[in-house]
C-alpha cells in the first residue's frame, strides 16, 4: 500500500505566491479537500484540449508548458511558488496546452469550491490569484502578438509563393500555349486532355474543340491503328520516351507529316496518360522524297535513272532465277541523234530526247519500268514478260519515236531507234551480263541497218572494232573505286617570256589499263559522258588534286593557278556544285588559284546553266577559261553573256598557220574577240618549235602557249 504524500507544512504554504501576505494558520483549514501529488519529469499534468477543474500550486521542481504538443518547444517555464490551471479553471474552457514536469515536482492539488471558498475569506489571496492571472493574461497578449506576427509573416511568405507559383504557372502555360511544337495529353481512353494553341492553330482547331474529342480523328483513317499501337505502347512502357514518324489530318482535310515524341505520364489519382510532342517535317519530308525521286530519276526527263534501274533490274533477275518466270530487257539507242547536237546545239538536243522519253512512256505499261541509261540511250525492264509480248512492245516503242518530228530553227529532224531485246529467265547471271547482252543485240540492231529489232542470241558476235559500252562502264567504275586513274599536268607558259617553271599547268587524266599502258582521256571519257559517269570522274579529280595540295601546302606559294576540265554534265549537276563550294571553303589551295575549263560546246549550249555555275565559283575567287574556242561557230553570238579569264584556242586552225594565211587570221580573229573581252589567249597543242615562233608574230599578240614544244604531259606527283 503506497503512502499518501504528507501535506505541506506552513513554511511550504507560506512560499506560494497564492497566499503571499497571507496568514497561512487561518487558512489551514480550508485546504482539507486538497492533496499533494508527486510527477516525475515528462509527467503531464494538464493535458491540452480537455476540461480541467483543478488549481495546481507548484510546491517544488520545474514544470514546462507548451503549444499543440509536448514535443513542441516550451513557451514558458514554471517554478516552485506558481500557480498552473487558473484561466481554465475560471473560464470553463479546455485549456490550449500542455503542462509537463521538467524535473520532479509535489504539486498541491485544489478542486474548484476550495479555490472560491479561499477567495471569499481572504482579500489577499483573491488579489494574489488575480495578479497571477493577470501576469498569465499579459505573457498570452505577449504570445498571441507573437504568433500573431509569425502568422503575418507566414501570410506573407504564402503569398509571396502563391505569386510565384502563378508566374510559374502563366510562363509555363505560355510555354506550353507558345511553343514552336504541337503538344498534346490524351488519356488512356484516347481522348484528348490538353492541347497548347499553336498545336490546335496548325490543325484549325480551337483549343476548346479539341478537349474530350477522340485523339483519332486527328490522324488519317488509315493511320489510325497505327498512332494507337503507339500510344498505347507508350502505357505500356511508361519509363522510356518514344518516338515515331506519322501523318496528322487538319479540320479541313488536308494532311501534314510528324514526328512524334511521347511518354506516358503516371498519375495515381487520374491514371494513366500520354504526353504527345509533334514536329512538323512536312517540308524536310517532301525535300527528302525530292532528294530520293532525284537520286532515283534522270534531271532532263524524269524517267528512272541507271542506278534506279539496274537496283530494279538486279530485282528482276533474283525473281526470275528463284521463280522461274521471265522478264525481258530492251535497250534503246537513237540513231543520228548526233546530227541534232551537231546542227542545233545541245538545247534542241535534250529537248528532242525529253520528246522520246514522252513518247516511250505512252506505249511502255505503268507497271514496267522505262529509264534513260545515259546520253541517248533508254532501257525498258519489262516485268513477267515473255519475248513475243516484249516484241510487241518493243515495236510499238519502235513507231512512237519513228513518228517523232522535232522542228528547230525552221528545220525538221526525225531519227530512227535501235532496239536490242534480252530475255530474262532462270539462266540469266548478273546485271552486268545482261546489260551486256543488251548491248551486243543493239549493236547487232544497228549493224543490220538501224531503225529495227534484235533478239539476244548467244551466237551473236561482240563487236570487233571496239569494246563494248558495258565493258568500259565496268572499267570505269572498277577504276574509281581501285585507284586506277592518275593526275598528270601540262605546263601553261607565257609567250612572252617562255619560262617552263610550272607555275601554271593544266590537270589531265590517265587511266591505266591492266597491263600498266597508259589510256588517253579521248577513249574512255566520251563512255563517261554517255553513260553519266563524267560527273563521278570529275569528283575524283577535284579530291584527289586537293588531297594533293593538302599533304604539301608549300607547293601552293609557287604555283600561279592549275586548270581543271568540267564535263557538261557537272555543270548542270546542282549536287556538284555545292560539293565544289564546300570543298574549296575547306581547302588548303585557294580558290582564285583554281580556274575551271568549260568546253565552248557545253558552255554554250546551255548558258543559263553555265552562268549559274560560274557566278557561284566565282564569288569564292575562281577563274575560268573556255576550252576548244573557235569549234562553234554558231555560238557566238551567246558568248557575250558569259565571262572567261581565259580562252584556249584548240589546234584546228593553229596546226594549219604555217602553211594557211586563213588559219593564222582565225587565229587572229579569235584572239581579238578575247582581247574584246578583256580574256588572255591560251593556244593549246603547239607541238613544233616552228609553230611555237609562228606564235610569236608580233600581229598575234597570243599571252600563253601549251604542248608538247613546251612539254610533254607528266604525272603530277612528280610536283609534290
Amino acid at each position: 500500500m503506497v503512502s499518501p504524500e504528507p501535506f505541506p507544512t506552513d513554511e511550504e504554504l507560506a512560499r506560494l505566491k497564492l497566499f503571499r501576505a497571507v496568514d497561512v494558520a487561518t487558512v489551514r483549514s480550508r485546504l482539507h479537500g486538497c492533496m499533494v501529488r508527486s510527477l516525475p519529469p515528462g509527467k503531464i499534468l494538464i493535458q491540452a484540449d480537455q476540461p480541467n477543474d483543478r488549481l495546481y500550486l507548484l510546491l517544488s521542481g520545474d514544470v514546462s508548458v507548451h503549444l499543440r504538443s509536448p514535443a513542441n518547444p516550451p513557451i514558458v517555464v514554471l517554478s516552485a511558488g506558481e500557480t498552473v490551471g487558473e484561466l481554465s479553471l475560471i473560464d470553463e474552457q479546455p485549456t490550449s496546452a500542455f503542462v509537463v514536469a521538467r524535473t520532479a515536482c509535489r504539486v498541491l492539488v485544489m478542486d474548484e469550491s476550495v479555490m472560491w471558498d479561499l477567495v471569499r475569506s481572504s482579500h489577499a489571496i483573491a488579489l494574489n490569484l488575480l495578479t497571477t492571472l493577470s501576469y498569465r493574461l499579459r505573457h498570452d497578449n505577449r504570445l498571441i502578438y507573437q504568433d500573431r506576427e509569425q502568422l503575418r509573416q507566414r501570410v506573407q511568405e504564402l503569398e509571396t509563393e502563391r505569386a510565384a507559383l502563378q508566374d510559374s504557372e502563366q510562363r509555363y502555360q505560355a510555354l506550353y500555349d507558345l511553343n514552336p511544337t504541337m503538344f498534346f495529353t490524351v488519356d488512356r481512353q484516347g481522348r484528348v486532355l490538353s492541347a497548347n494553341q499553336l498545336g490546335a492553330a496548325e490543325l484549325g482547331y480551337q483549343v476548346a474543340q479539341l478537349v474530350g474529342q477522340p485523339v483519332a480523328r486527328l490522324y488519317p483513317r488509315q493511320d489510325r491503328a497505327y498512332a494507337s499501337s503507339q500510344l498505347d505502347r507508350c502505357v505500356a512502357d511508361p519509363g522510356n520516351i518514344h518516338r515515331w514518324e506519322t501523318r496528322k489530318v487538319r479540320k479541313d482535310g488536308g494532311e501534314l507529316w510528324v514526328r512524334e515524341t511521347a511518354r506516358a505520364i503516371v498519375s495515381r489519382r487520374h491514371g494513366p496518360s500520354v504526353l504527345v510532342v509533334s514536329e512538323d517535317i512536312t517540308e524536310s519530308r517532301r525535300r527528302s522524297e525530292q532528294l530520293a525521286y532525284h537520286a532515283n530519276h534522270d534531271a532532263l526527263t524524269g524517267l528512272v535513272n541507271r542506278r534506279a534501274f539496274e537496283e530494279r533490274l538486279d530485282h528482276a533477275i533474283a525473281v526470275a532465277r528463284a521463280e522461274h518466270v521471265e522478264y525481258a530487257l530492251c535497250y534503246l539507242d537513237l540513231d543520228q541523234f548526233k546530227v541534232i547536237n551537231d546542227t542545233c546545239g545541245h538545247v534542241a538536243g535534250d529537248e528532242f530526247l525529253r520528246q522520246v522519253g514522252r513518247a516511250l512512256q505512252s506505249v511502255v505499261s505503268k507497271r514496267d519500268t522505262l529509264a534513260r541509261l545515259g546520253g541517248d540511250e533508254f532501257g525498258v525492264l519489262l516485268e513477267r514478260c515473255q519475248v513475243d509480248q516484249a516484241k510487241r512492245v518493243a515495236y510499238a516503242a519502235l513507231d512512237a519515236v519513228d513518228n517523232l518530228f522535232l522542228t528547230w530553227d525552221d528545220r525538221r529532224f526525225r531519227v530512227g531507234i535501235s532496239i536490242g531485246l534480252v530475255p530474262i529467265d532462270h539462266a540469266s547471271e548478273s546485271v552486268e551480263s545482261v546489260l551486256r547482252a543488251a548491248d551486243v543485240a543493239c549493236y547487232a540492231a544497228k549493224e543490220a541497218g538501224r531503225n529495227r529489232i534484235h533478239v539476244y542470241d548467244q551466237s551473236d558476235p561482240a563487236p570487233t572494232q571496239r569494246h563494248t559500252h558495258m565493258d568500259w562502264i565496268d572499267r570505269i567504275k572498277h577504276g574509281l573505286a581501285n585507284g586506277h586513274f592518275q593526275l598528270s599536268y601540262q605546263p601553261i607558259v607565257a609567250l612572252t617570256n617562255g619560262s617552263t617553271a610550272e607555275t601554271s599547268f593544266e590537270v589531265l587524266l590517265r587511266m591505266k589499263g591492266d597491263d600498266g599502258a597508259e589510256i588517253m582521256p579521248d577513249v574512255f571519257l566520251p563512255v563517261a559522258e554517255r553513260f553519266n559517269l563524267s560527273t563521278r570522274i570529275d569528283y575524283w579529280v577535284v579530291s584527289n588534286l586537293l588531297a594533293l595540295f593538302e599533304q604539301d601546302k608549300s607547293r601552293i606559294a609557287r604555283l600561279d593557278w592549275c586548270a581543271i576540265n568540267i564535263s557538261p554534265h557537272s555543270i548542270n549537276d546542282p549536287d556538284f556544285v555545292q560539293f565544289l563550294v564546300e570543298k574549296l571553303k575547306n581547302s588548303a589551295l585557294p580558290p582564285e588559284r583554281i580556274c575551271f575549263e568549260l568546253t565552248e560546246r557545253s558552255a554554250l549550249s546551255n548558258v543559263m546553266a553555265a552562268r549559274h555555275f560560274m557566278n557561284s565559283l566565282r564569288q569564292l575567287g575562281c577563274r575560268f577559261a573556255l576550252d576548244d574556242f573557235g569549234d562553234g561557230w554558231s555560238s557566238l553570238a551567246h558568248l557575250k553573256h558569259l565571262s572567261f579569264d581565259y580562252v584556249k584556242i584548240g589546234s584546228d586552225f593553229t596546226k594549219g598557220m604555217l602553211s594557211s594565211g586563213i588559219d593564222f587570221a582565225i587565229v587572229k580573229a579569235i584572239n581579238d574577240v578575247s582581247q574584246a573581252m578583256r580574256s588572255k589567249t591560251v593556244v593549246e597543242a603547239v607541238e613544233s618549235e616552228e609553230l611555237l615562233a609562228a606564235l610569236r608574230d608580233p600581229r598575234l599578240n597570243i599571252d600563253y602557249v601549251q604542248g608538247y614544244a613546251i612539254q610533254r604531259p607528266r604525272p603530277l606527283a612528280e610536283l609534290f
